[in-house]
């Protein structure tokens, strides 16, 4: 569970430095290796595409996102946020779950809870 959480806040947390306005979609294909630090590959990892010459800019609006937890897992695995936005962790499980997050990004704690927890 602890790596799930960790991998979960590193990809919001880089998401949410790189994300930027939707735009008009054009059709192309991105083939992209992600490398941590030490240049080993790094799963799951989000990728944002900005046109050569551009920076990404600041998402518009913050809003309202979920991640499930179905079968013992988050679902989705990885979900990209924007910053500021609301997540909440619904608990589909017939167990209780303990969510929580250190990293900078945003620190939070979830004790054990059934169902959908206060917001962290």
């Amino acid at each position: 569970m602890t790596r799930l959480v960790v991998g979960l806040a590193a990809a919001m947390a880089t998401v949410c430095a790189m994300a930027g306005p939707a735009r008009v979609a054009q059709a192309g294909e991105i083939h992209a290796l992600v490398n941590d630090p030490a240049n080993h590959p790094v799963e799951d990892a989000v990728v944002v595409a900005v046109p050569e010459g551009q920076t990404a800019a600041a998402p518009v609006r913050a809003g309202r996102e979920a991640v499930d937890q179905v079968d013992k897992e988050f679902v989705p695995y990885v979900k990209p946020i924007v910053v500021g936005s609301q997540v909440n962790f619904p608990n589909k499980d017939n167990i209780r779950h303990h969510v929580y997050s250190f990293s900078p990004a945003k620190t939070f704690e979830l004790p054990l809870y059934a169902g959908t927890p206060a917001t962290p």
